[in-house]
């Protein structure tokens, strides 16, 4: 028996992001995506133990969160499913850069990241942040406290209605 792993496989074109299990019948993230379907968690207890050490902010949001920046970004997705296994793939605009320029392209620091975004709406949240810089709310959050011990920015408000106050440019 051939055992397959999950794979991501990234090309200039697109992103495929594979996965060797089974998608429940009949469905797609879509359906879950708008809220026609809850969560079907395939392990609960694993489940359970990465929300308690907060590895996932809560049980049935991600298809939700990606398919909302797609939306928001302009990015076109797919979703395959077949036998041994589903995809993923998003696809890329930038179709006509060369491979090796991609690849040498530096990419900012997550604190950089998170601090241009601040720049372009200083109403952002965590999760937002995380899902537009590919990181996680931890990272995010962890690049929050360093810009702020750093003096680059300034919490104004609270958790739910404020907002991130840049405090200097630093480009």
């Amino acid at each position: 028996m051939n055992i397959s792993e999950n794979e991501i496989d990234i090309t200039p074109t697109q992103i495929e992001i594979y996965n060797p299990g089974e998608f429940p019948q009949d469905l797609t993230p879509v359906m879950f995506a708008e809220n026609r379907i809850k969560s079907m968690p395939r392990n609960k207890m694993i489940l359970n133990t990465l929300y308690k050490s907060k590895d996932v902010e809560m049980f049935g949001s991600g298809f939700k969160k990606v398919y909302a920046v797609c939306r928001q970004t302009g990015i076109k997705t797919d979703f395959r499913s077949g036998y041994g296994g589903f995809s993923f793939v998003f696809f890329r605009d930038n179709v006509t850069l060369n491979v090796t320029d991609y690849v040498t392209v530096k990419k900012p620091s997550s604190h950089e990241a998170v601090l241009e975004l601040l720049k372009e709406n200083p109403m952002r949240s965590r999760e937002e942040m995380a899902l537009l810089i590919g990181k996680t709310v931890r990272t995010v959050q962890r690049a929050l406290d360093r810009l702020s011990s750093e003096g680059k920015i300034r919490r104004i408000g609270n958790n739910r209605a404020g907002y991130w106050e840049i405090v200097q440019d630093h480009r």
